[in-house]
This record gives C-alpha cells, sequence and structure tokens, in this order.
C-alpha cells in the first residue's frame, strides 16, 4: 500500500512540476540550458559539451555537440549556449574547447537553467573545476546574472584620443605605468611598466595583462593618475580631460566588447612582467609584490634594460648591506631568494634576470644614477634629509665645512660593522675617503653637473 501511494504521489509531483514551470518535461527531469563562460583557458574552438545519462552515452563521439555563440557579458567574456536533449534523463557532463582542455565533470543537475564559470583548481588530470549558477528566469548576460570577475583583465589605454582637445590634461607623459593591488584597504602590490604597442605621433596606446587576484588598479606616469578602476576582463579606455574630487583623472570607457581586435592587442612580444611571471613561475618562491621602476632605453628608442623591485614569500633568514650608486642599502633579506637585494634587473638583450648590488654598476650605462633617483635606503651627501641630491645640500655641506652649521644628528654611520660596507663614518662624505672636506663639496656639484667625479 505505501508503495502504491508513493508511486501515486510522484506521479503527482512530477505532473505538478510541469504544470507549474514554463520549461519542457523530460520524463520527472527537465529540458536544461547550459551558459558557458568562456574562460581565457578555453582557446581552442569549437567550445563543445558532452555529456551522459541513464541510457548511456550521448550518441556523440568525444569532444561531444558544439555550443552555439550566445553573446559578450559586461566582463568582455564570450557566453555560449546548449539545450540539453529532453529525451534522456543527464546524469552529467563535460565542456571543452577542443584543443586539450576541458572541466571536470559536472554531475550536479539540480537546475533548469544554470551559467557555469571556469574555477581555480584542477584535478589529478588536469581538468577545471567549474562554478554554477542557477539563473532560471535570467538573462546570462546582464550584469546582476554575471559572477565577480576573478580572471586576468586585458587592459588597453589610449593616450590622447583624436577626437579629444590635445590639452595637458588630457595626456600623460612617457613611460606609463599600471599600480594594481587586489582589495581595497591592501597597498599597491603590483606597479609595472605598460607596453607602448602602437606607437602614433601624440596619440599613443598603451597595453598590459593584469593577473588573476587582482581587482583594483590605475594608470600614471610618476605625475598624474587615472582613478581607480576595478579589474573586470577586458578594459579600453581614454581620459575624458577632467579630475574627479580626488584630483584623479576620469577616464571614458568603450562598450565591453567593442575592444581593438584582440589577435592584433595581445600577439606581440612579452613585457618584463610577463618574462618575470614565466621565469618564476614553477619556482618554490612567489612574489606578492612586483613593481617596476624604470625602463632604459638605447640611442634609438629601443629598452635595453628595466629596473624593478620586488618582495618574495620566504623568510627571512639575513640582513642585506650593501652600497649600490650612491645609496647605503640595508634591509631583511631571504639569502636563497633570486633576489636577495629586492632589487632585480632585466637584461633585455640577454633575456636574463640578475639581482641588483654593486657588481653589476659597471655593466649597464646609467644603473648607478638611476638607482640613487629610485632606488631606497640612505643617500650619501643628503643633508636635507629630502631624499634627493641637490645644490641645497652642497651648501649645507659647505656650511658645516665651515663650522657655520652642525651635521645632521644622524650624519654618522652607527656601529663599526657597516664600515665595511659604507667604507665611511660619514653619510655626508660623498666620495667616501672617510674625510668630510670641500673634495666632497666639489664631487656632488660635479655629479649634479653628470660630469665624472
Amino acid at each position: 500500500m505505501k508503495r502504491i501511494v508513493s508511486l501515486f504521489l510522484a506521479v503527482v509531483l512530477c505532473a505538478a512540476m510541469v504544470a507549474g514551470s514554463s520549461v519542457t518535461a523530460n520524463g520527472c527531469g527537465f529540458f536544461r540550458t547550459v551558459y558557458f563562460v568562456k574562460d581565457r583557458l578555453f582557446q581552442g574552438e569549437p567550445i563543445s559539451i558532452y555529456y551522459w545519462g541513464d541510457m548511456g552515452m550521448s550518441g556523440y563521439e568525444w569532444p561531444g555537440t558544439p555550443m552555439s555563440y550566445y553573446g559578450v557579458n559586461v566582463y568582455g567574456e564570450d557566453v555560449y549556449k546548449y539545450e540539453l536533449p529532453n529525451d534522456v534523463d543527464i546524469e552529467g557532463f563535460i565542456i571543452s574547447d577542443g584543443n586539450g582542455v576541458q572541466t571536470c565533470d559536472i554531475t550536479d543537475m539540480n537546475w533548469s537553467s544554470v551559467l557555469v564559470t571556469v574555477g581555480d583548481e584542477t584535478n589529478e588530470w588536469g581538468h577545471y573545476s567549474v562554478n554554477l549558477k542557477d539563473i532560471e528566469g535570467l538573462d546570462p548576460l546582464d550584469p546582476e546574472t554575471v559572477p565577480e570577475y576573478h580572471g586576468v583583465s586585458r587592459i588597453v589605454f589610449e593616450n590622447n584620443r583624436y577626437d579629444l582637445p590635445d590639452a595637458p590634461d588630457n595626456h600623460f607623459e612617457d613611460p606609463i605605468y599600471i599600480c594594481c593591488r587586489s582589495d581595497e584597504d591592501q597597498e599597491v602590490t603590483l606597479r609595472a611598466q605598460m607596453e607602448l604597442f602602437a606607437p602614433k605621433e601624440g596619440h599613443n596606446v598603451y597595453r598590459f595583462t593584469i593577473p588573476e587576484g587582482m581587482k583594483y588598479y590605475y594608470v600614471t606616469d610618476g605625475k598624474k593618475r587615472t582613478e581607480e578602476l576595478s579589474a573586470n576582463g577586458t578594459e579600453h579606455f581614454y581620459l575624458d580631460g577632467k579630475r574627479d574630487e580626488n584630483g584623479d583623472y576620469s577616464v571614458i570607457r568603450y562598450i565591453a566588447g567593442c575592444v581593438l581586435d584582440p589577435l592584433i592587442l595581445w600577439d606581440t612580444s612579452d613585457t618584463t612582467f610577463d618574462r618575470f611571471s614565466k621565469a618564476y613561475a614553477n619556482t618554490t618562491v612567489k612574489y606578492p609584490r612586483y613593481e617596476e621602476l624604470y625602463t632604459h632605453r638605447d640611442a634609438e628608442g629601443a629598452a635595453d634594460w628595466v629596473l624593478f623591485y620586488t618582495e618574495s614569500d620566504k623568510m627571512a633568514n639575513g640582513v642585506f648591506e650593501s652600497v649600490i650608486g650612491n645609496r647605503f642599502v640595508q634591509h631583511l633579506t631571504a639569502f636563497d631568494a633570486p633576489f636577495v637585494s629586492h632589487y632585480g634587473l632585466y637584461d633585455v638583450a640577454q633575456d636574463t634576470f640578475v639581482t641588483v648590488d654593486s657588481s653589476i654598476l659597471s655593466r649597464y650605462q646609467g644603473l648607478a644614477k638611476v638607482f640613487d633617483e629610485v632606488g631606497t635606503g640612505r643617500l650619501f651627501g643628503d643633508l636635507d634629509g629630502d631624499d634627493c641630491l641637490s645644490v641645497i645640500d652642497v651648501t649645507i655641506f659647505r656650511r658645516c665645512v665651515a663650522l657655520m652649521c652642525d651635521y645632521p644628528e644622524d650624519d654618522e654611520v652607527s656601529g663599526n660593522d657597516l664600515y665595511t660596507f659604507t667604507r665611511t663614518h660619514y653619510f655626508s662624505d660623498f666620495n667616501r675617503d672617510d674625510v668630510r672636506d670641500l673634495i666632497d663639496a666639489t664631487c656632488m656639484q660635479r655629479y649634479l653637473a653628470e660630469m665624472p667625479y
């Protein structure tokens, strides 16, 4: 009796579900629609779906049936659609790109219309996890439907549009940098130079690929910066010549999906950050912070070396101390990390990365002077404490030598051990001969005049 009642209730329930739903009956299941957000990893074609059920496999050979192109969402991502047949009780499905990239087995079928996005993990076979969102009655392209974006973001910055006035407030100076962070309350952890890939007179176009995990960014030339923007996939924007309440430059975005041809945008040579990411992707050391400080160019304008700062996730097991250029650098470090000084240099011609220390200064023209300007650490000859050298420092030093004023209280190098690195007991001793005299003032003047000293 109980079994008869149970069967009766099951039939009634199925009938009620069909009557109360706009979807087509599939036995006691549903006619299901799958939407797939094409991830950057799925680069092959066609995007296909392979499914199976209680009647066996789908009847199609792997990789299954091509999905139909549906449209572009607000993040510039392609969305595909497929309606599973209603003559089989589907137990699971797989989505692939026909080029060896696929999802794991998707067996959660408790939905009638689902949006599938690729997850961050892979199984033992290298198949990608997925995120499922039931979107019955919703448009998969609607901004409120699309899940928060977590992938890489391709940024295109158009400096000085043709159809806007050529004014200082509508133009940044080269080089252009991009600064990124992962959380609203976090400081910038990635600063890198954007690639100039479409140089035009008075109208340059730059690009950069923001890695996964970075949610916010702004563009700057070191003096001016844009408002902070969200990293939401493909983004193409330009300055509108206005500032917001914080003094940052506002931008105008192109409509999502209207970015320049991605095949033209992204098939050229790697940027320094791309090379860095690939070179150290498989090492045990991770780099949560990366900041490009300067790009040196040869006589023809081509980049020949790039100076950058980075921090690794390895525990500090010592103190790095050295004089680099005219700076005394001293900080905690991990001696087995590739960049023991935290500063690295990318040699473009040799396609190699080296640690920046005093031993490499003579190999790269201008590196010592550049490090004086953008590096960290105590700067020799900086008597007014503004972290740069100027005629004011020369004047103060001359007054100190003439006993007209006192040297700064922190002028003396503390501890005899540091003498090994500084070769002097005074930070005002510019030529580091351990004597404070007018020769130091002369050396500083020649340095400022970019003359040998």
